[in-house]
């Protein structure tokens, strides 16, 4: 059974329990350290479980050395888990991540390289948007640009978060690694949604017919029962969109197939669902609050929506291969 253990927050790497024992001894583990192992829950200090730790005497057991990091670079094993071998981990560990927890390690992670994160997000956003207003090309570039930049940005933050070497052509990985994947996944997503974007249009051309007066003169009547439909297609069309966010990542992180990639999404989302609708409530209020603080704020505040997705991404990461949560 191997131990995790934090100072001033910072999670070590596991250790054998012989090598605990060694830590519990020399005073480097004391009755206020965080520790973690498989089956707890949450993080706990020492003293509240060291009477059931079942830790081994320390005679003629030599030392095990250790290694110390923060995050870490994700271990190779958890690299070649399968897409249901990946689900199976995360439902035997549970997914825990929280809003907060994403914020703040975002944060954090953002000020500690402000220059590399506002590249990360800024390049991606930059290139869709500049594909986005050349004629005949913009349709083209929901596949062929859009995908590929959005997963080169998320891709750049994980590195981050892994404790990684991040450059700035990070944010091109996708057309390196995966851009057939990666057009494929947002072909399959519109088709997925097109029952949605009909449903919309359709509605919406009927409250259009209706809000017309039906007596010259008078007011037109609201067809609540037309906006009804087009809100509810709406949210449900967008619900089942953001079930899909962590497919990108999928793809170029773990090599998986645009089916593979979009399943395992749906399924990991799908478990922490309202968690993500808050992430991304919090997020839009973030951005809303840079754009009134300094007109431009948002230049500044978008890194933390990739910040915050990777922390996302990277808890389910944590969970697939057994390690302990966020300290």
């Amino acid at each position: 059974m191997e131990w995790y253990y934090a100072i001033d927050g910072v999670r070590r790497e596991p250790v054998s329990a012989q090598e605990m024992a060694r830590l519990v001894a020399a005073g480097d583990v004391r009755d206020d350290t965080l520790v973690w192992r498989a089956g707890m829950g949450v993080w706990q200090p020492w003293s509240e479980v060291a009477a059931g730790a079942g830790l081994p005497a320390l005679d003629g057991v030599g030392s095990q050395g250790m290694s110390a990091g923060g995050g870490g670079v994700a271990a190779a094993s958890e690299l070649t888990l399968s897409p249901d071998e990946f689900w199976a981990g995360v439902q035997q560990h549970g997914y825990r991540t929280s809003v907060g927890s994403c914020l703040s390690r975002g944060f954090d992670l953002y000020k500690g390289a402000i220059g590399g994160c506002l590249a990360g997000a800024w390049v991606p956003q930059l290139v869709t948007m500049a594909a986005g207003l050349v004629p005949l090309v913009s349709f083209v570039a929901t596949f062929l640009v859009t995908p590929q930049m959005n997963a080169g940005m998320l891709w750049s933050f994980v590195r981050r978060v892994r404790g990684e070497p991040a450059e700035i052509g990070d944010v091109f990985e996708g057309y390196r690694r995966a851009f057939g994947r990666l057009a494929l996944v947002m072909l399959l997503q519109l088709l997925v949604l097109l029952p949605f974007i009909v449903g919309a249009v359709v509605a919406g051309g009927g409250l259009a017919i209706l809000a017309q007066p039906q007596v010259e003169g008078t007011p037109p009547e609201v067809p609540w029962g037309g906006v009804f439909a087009v809100l509810t297609l709406g949210l449900l069309g967008g619900a089942v969109a953001i079930r899909f966010l962590l497919a990108p990542i999928l793809i170029l992180d773990r090599g998986y197939s645009a089916g593979e990639a979009m399943k395992l999404s749906w399924r990991l989302l799908g478990r922490r669902f309202w968690t993500l609708v808050a992430l991304l409530v919090a997020l839009a209020l973030v951005q809303v609050a840079g754009l009134l603080a300094l007109v431009i704020g948002f230049v500044f505040t978008l890194p933390m929506y990739g910040a915050a997705l990777a922390y996302l991404y990277e808890d389910a990461c944590r969970a697939a291969r057994g390690a302990p949560p966020a300290v």
